[in-house]
């Protein structure tokens, strides 16, 4: 009756570790329209650590926004796409390391 008390115990271990190291992951609108709000989420990261991302967008437009993680492992963040076109989103460490994928959308009138 011990021994699987303790397979319990360690399972329990097992699956909250998991957790604990599941990795960063964000996400974003494939399509937007220009002039309306789109939002940059996720989760996964290290609570308290500073995530750069940078909006790369028609043109070579450039915008940078730096974002705290939340104590839950979260960040959000949200910008106007200003022109048509196709945009990426880098999630960068401050070391310069790649937080995450990076992320594409496209925007339109």
């Amino acid at each position: 009756m011990g021994s699987g008390r303790f397979h319990q115990v360690g399972l329990v271990g097992l699956l909250l570790c998991g957790a604990a190291i599941a990795a960063p992951f964000a996400n974003v609108a494939s399509v937007t329209q220009v002039g309306k709000p789109v939002t940059v989420s996720g989760g996964g990261f290290e609570p308290g650590s500073l995530i750069n991302l940078r909006l790369i967008g028609p043109g070579k437009s450039m915008a940078m926004a730096a974002v705290v993680v939340a104590a839950d492992g979260t960040i959000s963040h949200t910008w106007v796409a200003s022109s048509d076109g196709s945009y990426r989103v880098q999630l960068v460490h401050a070391d310069g390391r790649a937080a995450a994928n990076e992320l594409k959308f496209s925007a339109s009138r």
